[in-house]
This record gives C-alpha cells, structure tokens and sequence, in this order.
C-alpha cells in the first residue's frame, strides 16, 4: 500500500509541476498578488488530498483488523459455515459442462496428455447386454512407450466409431503425410493440432455442430477433471488423502445406447499410520448421446471405500460420514483385499 501510494504522490507531483511551470509566464503578467491566491488554493487541495490519504489509510487498517479475527479463528480450529463457503463457489457441474462446451481444444494439452493416457484408456461397445466389444487398445499397445503412431491409432478408432471411415481415412492421410509416427508426440504436439484443426473444424460440412473426436479428446482430457477434483477436496476438508500408490487413473468409453465416458481415480490417506488408514475411488461420470454431440449429465461419486483391518473405528466412522453425501447407490465399503459384494 505504501508503494503504491508513494508512486501516486510523485506521479501528483510531476503534473503539479508542469502545470506550475507552463503557467508562470502568465503569472508574471497578471502580477505576484494573483500568483499568490494559486499558491493558496494549490496549497489547500494539497491538505486535502492528504487528509483523504489518512482517511483511506485508516479504512484499510480497520478493514484488515476486521478480517483478521475469522482468519485467526479458522487457523485455530474456529467454527465454518461450510455450506455458505460451498454455495458461494461456482458450480462444478456447470463448470465441468462449460470446459467441454465452451473452451477451445486448442487450449487442452493434448499433445502431451494424450501418449501417457494410451495405457488408462479403454474404448468398448455393448453388443449384447453384459457383453463388450473392445475397440480400444489392440494387443502390444498398453505395454510399451507411446508414440505418434499409437496416437493415431486412437483418433482413428474413435473418428471412425464417431464420424465414418471416410473421415477416418482423411484424418489418417494428414497424419501420415505431416507427422513421424515412430517419434514422440509431445515434440510433435504443433503439427497434432494443425491437424485436428483442419480435419475436425475447417473442413467440416457443419461447423455449428462441434466435432464428436474433438469432443471426445477434451472429455478424456485430465483438464476435465479439475473442478470435480476441487469439489471432492471441499467435501473431504480436514480428510487428507493424496493419489494412491501405485497410481491408480483409468477413463473408459462405453458406447451403448449413449456415449459414457469415465474418469476412475484412487485416493488413500496422507496419514503412515496403518490405523488411519483408508482409501477410496471415485469416479466422473460424463454422459453423451450416441453420436457424442450433446453432454446431457455430469456426475460425481464415490465408489468403493476401503479400509485395513487395523483402521480404528472412529476413523472408519469419520471417513464414511465425510464421504457420505457424495456416495453412489452401489458403493462399496470394504477391507483391503476383500471381494467385491455379489
């Protein structure tokens, strides 16, 4: 606050100073009496403007001293209204739909996500009910580095589940004729998006309907999971838990009569003590029509809580009422180790 307004009063004092000086001459004319009532009134706005300057100093520090009770009293354990804080945040639903709807997937790290997400995605159509199709990945490809090549493996499927074999053969062409699919896409990430851009958006017969293979690289993108991320944290509060070890991320697509596409994620307990420990997954559930033109629901939950058979009661207790409000129907809540329920 100081430096700011020290550079408030010298920027004041350089145009005082020049429309002193550019009317001196006419001061010289009209005589030392007339010159001498500016100096009066150029004397008493000065007194004002400092006069206002402690008035506004004094408002900031009652402002700060007002403040600073509720930031003491929650460092201290003090009393939240978690439910005013929580409604006065943006809505993570809305949010989430606005990333897909809304952003340009030229600002999603495609380039970069999309080679590390090969081995946590699956791709798979019901043919019958229970029974699945496996499009995506073909054999070899979850078991060794990513490169361009299995990048493209990928887009192709999907465009030509999405958008015809027609389109997947021009995606293939611009592909094949611009990037080397044996390098990393990461070092080609420029080229990726020219790509997407020409096939999905400049090319296209119908640029107001967005295309279903951008749509489908922004939902399996990790940006998508940001805001339901920070909504889990919110609910958890004073629960900490950080990603499981081993890493445990997965986003499948399921093409049934709509269009799934989930992002599974493992959390566990901060805590090193085998009695505190819990851990749990959850899932976002994003759900499309068929063609994936439309997000018609987005979801959040908890789907498997976890324990060891040490984990003291008052733990398991605090961990099931914390995470009680975000549970799905059929969640399960077990020991390490355990059997899912039948």
């Amino acid at each position: 606050m100081e430096n700011k307004e020290e550079k408030k009063q010298k920027k004041h004092g350089i145009f005082s100073f020049l429309k002193k000086k550019s009317k001196s001459a006419k001061f010289e004319e009209e005589g030392y009496e007339k010159e001498d009532k500016k100096e009066k009134k150029e004397k008493k706005r000065k007194e004002e403007k400092e006069n206002d300057k402690k008035r506004h100093s004094v408002a900031v520090v009652e402002k700060k001293e007002c403040k600073e009770p509720n930031r003491k009293s929650y460092a201290q354990g003090g009393s939240v209204n978690m439910s005013s804080f929580m409604n006065s945040l943006p809505d993570w639903q809305e949010s989430t739909r606005k990333v897909i709807t809304d952003c340009s997937f030229e600002t999603f790290p495609i380039a970069g996500d999309l080679p590390r997400l090969l081995k946590h995605l699956s791709i798979v159509r019901e043919i019958s009910e229970g029974n699945y199709d496996t499009l995506f990945p073909k054999d070899g490809i979850v078991n060794k580095t990513s490169n361009a090549g299995d990048c493209l493996q990928v887009i192709r499927c999907v465009t030509q589940l999405l958008e015809g074999e027609e389109q997947a053969e021009k995606v293939e062409k611009e592909w094949n004729e611009t990037i080397v699919n044996d390098q990393d896409m990461s070092v080609q990430k420029t080229f990726l998006i020219k790509i997407l851009k020409k096939v999905f958006v400049e090319e296209t017969e119908n640029k107001e309907i967005p295309s279903p293979v951008i749509t489908f690289l922004k939902a399996i993108n990790q940006k998508i999971i940001a805001n339901s991320t920070m909504h889990l944290k919110i609910v958890c509060g004073n629960l900490f838990f950080k990603d499981s070890q081993p890493m445990f991320w997965e986003v499948a697509c399921i093409l049934q009569q709509k269009t799934y596409l989930i992002h599974y994620r493992k959390q566990e307990t901060t805590s090193k003590k085998p009695e505190e420990y819990f851990r749990f997954l959850w899932e976002l559930r994003l759900v499309f029509n068929s063609n994936l033109t439309q997000l018609e629901e987005v979801t959040m939950g908890i789907s498997c809580i976890e324990f060891k058979p040490e984990t003291t009661e008052a733990i398991r207790t605090s961990v099931l009422n914390t995470l009680k409000s975000i549970q799905f129907t059929d969640c399960q809540i077990k020991n390490v180790g355990e059997e899912d329920d039948q």
